[in-house]
């Protein structure tokens, strides 16, 4: 007998964690699960439905009863039920939950069993996953398969399954496990703000950093004296963003939400100089983390659409890093 507990399936395949070993050796587990999505079963009973197996993000249940004459795209469910304790016996699945009337505020239980017989050809699909200095690969296997059986709901009735879409799942991952888990992120700003006499003009980008060039979120937004925002033209686009420079071109419109008008093309240009740097760490049981946090010069230009050539002006920019490693905590 193979249990589907709910903590016991994503603790499967969780990858790491404070039981593995902190010696390097490889992370291999293997789950064996099916999914069931039962989306509208009828009966004299009422509607239902009932969704129970794994996803992405681990083991999930869930379920909705309507009344006989109720309708699910028209009325609020009469019971629901977003838990329940599951086995697998084989490939026969068997939940036991339990359902609440929030109107009356009483509860009910449900009982699931369902059968799934392979229906078609396996498809396999392979995901690697890096984070840190940690990767992991997981490969799934996806079987389709028929549905028979029940979901009987005391004090309600009792629904046929044949009418489900199951799936029969093997899910094998396979990872490193180093002594220690590093961890880095790093984020760059850039904001300037200048006045023209006739307008404000705001120039943005920011960008999660590597090594060399990243692509930033560039935006540009004039706001003329006269009219305020209802007068207001932006852009938003990609530029390029390095630890020296910050580029690129949006294409500015009309702020309309009908009928926005392309003003034209307006390109910055700037030149990064680190002028600062801060930095901390700190440590926390197994956990040392490092905040460093870089200040930046711009000097550059912003030509507009209309032939204008300014410097850019009133900017801020800064470059922030933070860099984890934890080690395994030593056992007494």
């Amino acid at each position: 007998m193979k249990k589907l507990m709910w903590g016991a399936a994503i603790a499967a395949l969780a990858f790491g964690g404070s039981a593995a070993p902190a010696n390097g050796a490889p992370i291999r587990h293997t789950v064996e699960t099916v999914t069931l999505a039962c989306p509208s079963l009828t009966s004299p009973a009422g509607t239902a439905a009932l969704f129970v197996g794994y996803g992405e993000e681990g083991p999930y249940f869930s379920s909705e009863v309507w009344r006989p004459g109720e309708f699910p795209e028209q009325d609020k469910p009469w019971y629901v039920a977003w838990d329940g304790e599951a086995e697998l016996h084989g490939l026969t699945l068997m939940v036991s939950t339990t359902l609440t009337d929030f109107g009356t505020e009483t509860w009910t239980t449900g009982q699931v069993s369902a059968t799934l017989s392979p229906a078609g050809p396996s498809t396999t699909v392979k995901e690697r996953r890096r984070s840190g200095n940690t990767w992991q690969v997981t490969t799934t296997t996806q079987t389709p398969a028929t549905v028979t059986g029940r979901y009987a709901i005391d004090g309600v009735g009792s629904f046929d399954l044949s009418s489900c879409v199951g799936e029969i799942l093997h899910i094998s991952t396979f990872g490193t496990n180093p002594a220690a888990y590093v961890w880095s992120y790093s984020e760059a700003f850039v904001g300037c703000q200048m006045d023209t006499g006739s307008e404000d003009i705001v120039v943005s980008a920011d960008a999660v950093t590597r090594r060399g060039r990243s692509t930033a979120d560039l935006g540009v937004v004039v706001f003329p004296h006269v009219g305020g925002e209802w007068a207001a033209y932006y852009g938003d686009g990609a530029g390029i963003l390095t630890r020296r420079s910050l580029t690129g071109s949006v294409t500015l419109k009309t702020n309309s939400e009908e009928d926005p008008v392309d003003v034209g093309t307006a390109s910055v240009s700037a030149h990064l100089a680190r002028v600062g740097v801060q930095q901390t760490q700190e440590t926390e049981g197994g956990t040392t983390t490092t905040l460093r946090f870089e200040t930046m010069r711009v000097a550059g230009t912003l030509k507009l659409p209309d032939g204008r050539v300014l410097p850019l002006e009133n900017c801020s920019a800064a470059r922030v890093t933070v860099k984890s490693l934890e080690r395994p905590m030593r056992r007494p």
